[in-house]
């Protein structure tokens, strides 16, 4: 069974704007602990946001724009 072409490209451009989105949400929500490595501060109620932007237009199961949130938040805390 083939994926629809025009989910992929969505699902690939929403997993583009998630990274985009938190970066401009991290430099005011990364601590420095003394002696540790930075961290990001990435509450609910950005999550929430962040899903609410991806959503716009979206025309596709929720989850798919979740899994780009997760997907993007992963790489941001791994780094």
């Amino acid at each position: 069974m083939e994926a629809p072409k025009d989910l992929m490209e969505a699902y690939f451009e929403a997993k583009k704007k998630a990274p985009k989105e938190i970066m401009n949400h991290v430099m005011s929500h990364v601590t420095h602990p003394e002696g540790g490595k930075a961290r990001l501060s990435f509450r609910a109620g950005d999550r929430r946001r962040l899903r609410s932007i991806l959503l716009e237009g979206w025309k596709y199961s929720k989850h798919y724009a979740d899994s780009a949130i997760n997907s993007a938040i992963g790489l941001a805390k791994g780094g």
